[in-house]
């Protein structure tokens, strides 16, 4: 009875070998890794071009979709998925950082309005200031030309 487990054994581990060995396909996934699709894909992800990397392994996925055993393309799919997840966090801090100008905008807004209205009210009174010093000018300047006309009215009459 043992050395009919130990055979049963050893040709299950054979089997299972024989069924590793047709899973994962070396030869496939050295033509995949060599493809300059996929390395433009991983240079591109490298790089911060998300959407880039994403086209390349999106058209590459095409080209070998129909394989029957996928384990190969495990770098494939890794590389795919990984530039979908940097893309997506990517979309999400550009909108983080939107709503961050945003609401600073909008916090700074009100304090510039009251900037420029007090600047406003500054301006208009020191325009009447001006205007009031004006026109007491020339209120002093037309009480004056008046007495001198009175003084020449009275000349003109002795």
């Amino acid at each position: 009875v043992c050395a009919e487990e130990e055979v049963i054994r050893t040709m299950q581990m054979e089997s299972s070998s024989e069924i590793e060995q047709s899973i994962w396909d070396e030869a496939k996934e050295k033509l995949l890794i060599s493809d300059p699709r996929f390395e433009g894909g991983v240079m591109c992800r490298q790089s911060g071009e998300y959407e880039a990397s994403i086209e390349f392994f999106a058209e590459l996925l095409k080209t070998f979709e129909s394989s029957s055993t996928p384990l190969h393309l495990a770098p494939l799919y890794f590389n795919y998925g990984s530039s979908m997840v940097c893309n997506i966090e990517n979309l999400i801090e550009d909108e983080d950082e939107e709503k961050d100008l945003a609401e600073n905008d909008q916090k700074e807004t009100p304090i510039l309005e009251s900037s420029i209205s007090s600047r406003k009210r500054s301006n208009q009174e020191a325009n009447l200031n001006s205007d009031e010093h004006e026109l007491s000018k020339h209120e002093g300047i037309s009480a004056e030309a008046a007495e001198e006309e009175e003084d020449d009215d009275e000349e003109e009459e002795d």
